[in-house]
Formats: C-alpha cells, structure tokens, sequence
C-alpha cells in the first residue's frame, strides 16, 4: 500500500448519478429499499423511463394523499412509518390533513 504523508493531495472525481429513480421495493437492497423522495403525479415507468416532476426535499405533504406501491403484501403500517421517517430526514415532512 502507498505511504501517505502529511501534506499529500488528491484530486476525487465524483460522477452525476443519472437522475433516474426506482420505485421504493421495502425489501430491496440495492438502495430501492429507502424513501428518497415523493413523485408528485402518477407515473408508470413500467415500459420505458419517463420524466417527472419530484419533490425531494423541503417539503410537507398531506400524509393520507400519498399513494403508496400496490406490492404483495400490502405494506405495513411499520413499513410505511419507516419510509416516512427517511423522509424526513430530507425535510419531507408529512401532515395529517386538517
């Protein structure tokens, strides 16, 4: 291995990522398993990708707007409040609708 000194530079070249998202798949694990962000208008990718406008941060959404995958099994409440928190994280906050 290299010896490093004190003083050394490098240069670290960080790639884009595409600008491409996957549906949230709780039990992925190929980074589909976290909630990054809420599409904002249906949107079926199913045949080819598609554009659409995301929200991905900054943001308080209504909770029961939210339409959440139709999997099998129907996900759970705990599956749900987990993916909400990763939300949150990312300052997407969800509000009961008053």
């Amino acid at each position: 291995s290299p010896v490093i000194a004190e003083g050394d530079k490098w240069t670290v070249a960080c790639s884009a990522g595409s600008g491409q998202v996957k549906a949230i798949n709780y039990d992925g694990v190929d980074g589909t398993q976290d909630a990054y962000g809420i599409i904002a208008q249906d949107a079926d990718a199913s045949s080819a990708a598609i554009s659409a406008v995301a929200i991905t941060r900054d943001a308080v959404v209504i909770g029961d707007n939210l339409v959440w995958p139709t999997v099998s099994p129907v996900w759970s409440a705990t599956q749900k409040a987990t993916a909400l928190a990763q939300l949150a994280d990312r300052g997407i906050v969800s509000r009961d609708e008053a």
